[in-house]
């Protein structure tokens, strides 16, 4: 029984990962508080600048996210908390530049006596714009601590997801950063198959058939690997159901099937080659839809 590790990050970090990452926000933030600021001055309307908020903070996240893993931060945790401070820094110089760009007056960065001063201003005489009318008062410090929600929500999630959600190798000290999807195997329908797979039993792959053609949904395995030899390898399995949500998008249903474990390096090569094998390549050569996946 060929039955794969679990990864599980290590949870190792180094102080200046955190750090770098908090710093690094904390000057990138400033020219984008202003561009922050300058649209919401241009678009006084909420709506848009929930947008704009959100833009903001997903960059934060970004940022942040790039510098703990160039520090090789693989504690989530303590990824999120990075991200968290660095949303702190991120929310400050939004309230800077709005100071700045609303009123013509104050510095570059202001002093949080100026900045309460501010808030007070708009509390009594309003800020942004619904249905015509300036938002003031209690509705307004409503939307104040949602955008902050967002801001500090974004910049810390992003930061643990992208920690998260990429494998590290501590053998070779590099990330997974290269993936593959190999979206044309059939659905797996033998219970006793899902419940391999999710034990991380790596023989149902083995017996994995072609999506047929005109099949909606699919299984879809995804190879996490890296270009420094000797890297490790992680795969994971889900099954796909493609489908729309109500603006008509595209949207896609993921239930996991095999947790994200580590690739046995024989198996890499075998896995690979579900590469080779597609419908259209099937109904080339003559073979039925649904055909089994031998290969070497």
């Amino acid at each position: 029984m060929e039955t794969l590790q679990p990864f599980k990050h290590s949870g190792e970090f180094d102080v200046a990962g955190p750090l770098l990452a908090v710093t690094a926000v904390g000057v990138t933030s400033l020219p984008l508080a202003y561009l922050y600021a300058l649209f919401a001055y241009l678009v006084p309307f909420v709506f848009l600048d929930v947008f704009a908020a959100a833009g903001y903070g997903f960059l934060a996240g970004l940022v942040g996210a790039l510098c703990l893993q160039y520090g090789k931060v693989r504690n989530v945790p303590i990824a999120a908390l990075a991200g968290f401070f660095a949303g702190l820094f991120a929310l400050y110089w939004a309230w800077s530049a709005h100071l700045r760009v609303n009123t013509h007056q104050g510095s570059l960065y202001s002093d949080l006596g100026q900045l309460h001063a501010y808030m007070i201003q708009l509390y009594e005489h309003g800020s942004w714009s619904l249905n015509g009318l300036a938002i003031q008062g209690a509705p307004l410090v409503v939307l104040w601590i949602l955008e902050a929600l967002l801001i500090l929500g974004l910049a810390a999630g992003v930061a643990a997801v992208m920690v998260d959600f990429t494998p590290y190798c501590e053998r070779t000290g590099c990330w997974l950063g290269e993936e593959k999807k190999f979206d044309h195997l059939a659905v797996f329908e033998d219970p006793a198959d899902l419940e391999a797979l999710r034990k991380g039993n790596f023989g149902p792959l083995r017996r994995a058939r072609l999506r047929p053609l005109g099949a909606e949904s699919f299984t879809r395995v995804t190879l996490k690997y890296a270009s420094q030899p000797g890297a490790m390898r992680t795969i994971c399995v889900d099954q796909i159901s493609p489908g729309t949500d109500n603006n008509g998008n595209a949207v896609e249903t993921v239930v996991p099937l095999m947790p994200v474990s580590v690739l046995p390096p024989g198996l890499f090569d075998f896995v690979s080659g579900f590469e080779r094998f597609q419908p259209k390549t099937a109904s080339a050569k003559g073979l039925p839809e649904g055909v089994v996946c031998h290969h070497a």
